[in-house]
């Protein structure tokens, strides 16, 4: 049961605190290793880009999975029926 006092959570990928981490640290690799400079603006509109594309991507594979199952239903040759536990 969940408690009302708790916050809702969300995915990893729907963090913009993730992904800004995650830029922030690729784009301190890129100076170091490569002399590639980003300004703030810079990383903070890929962290807006990659928070949209991953909730984008969340709906599709939502999407795409409920489409299998309806499909897959649809396809069936057996009925689907549920059992009770055995009691040992």
């Amino acid at each position: 049961m969940s408690d009302p006092a708790q916050p809702m959570s969300k995915p990893w990928y729907a963090s913009k605190t993730v992904w800004g981490g995650i830029v922030t640290i690729a784009a301190g690799a890129a100076g170091t290793f490569f002399g590639i400079h980003a300004t703030n603006g810079d990383i903070n509109q890929v962290v807006d880009n990659l928070t949209t594309l991953g909730e984008a991507a969340s709906m599709i594979v939502g999407a795409v999975g409920g489409l299998i199952a309806v499909y897959g239903r649809l396809k069936a040759t057996m009925p689907v029926h549920v059992t009770k536990p055995s009691g040992k």
